[in-house]
C-alpha cells in the first residue's frame, strides 16, 4: 500500500510526508508497483537532501530496477 511506502520513507530517511508528497509517491506506487519502490526506498543511502531530491532518487532506482534487474554496487553510486 502507498502507506507502507511513506511509512518508509519516513523511518528510513526522516522525512516528514506532505499531502503534496502523497501524490507523488502514489503515483510512482502507481507505475513501478510496490516490490520495485519498497525494494528502492531500502537501497536509497540516508542523506540530508530535500524529500524532492530524495524521491526523483528513488524514482530513478525504480526505473533501473525494472530495465535491467536490482542495483549492485557500482550502479548504486551512480543514482
Amino acid at each position: 500500500m502507498i502507506k507502507d511506502a511513506v511509512q518508509e520513507i519516513s523511518k528510513l530517511h526522516n522525512y516528514k510526508v506532505n499531502g503534496d508528497y502523497w501524490g507523488r509517491v502514489g503515483m510512482m506506487y502507481k507505475r513501478y508497483g510496490e516490490e520495485t519502490l519498497m525494494a528502492a526506498i531500502k537501497d536509497c543511502k540516508p542523506e540530508d537532501v530535500p524529500l524532492t531530491d530524495m524521491l526523483n532518487r528513488i524514482e530513478k532506482r525504480c526505473q533501473h530496477i525494472l530495465e535491467h534487474g536490482s542495483v549492485d554496487e557500482l550502479t548504486s553510486l551512480f543514482l
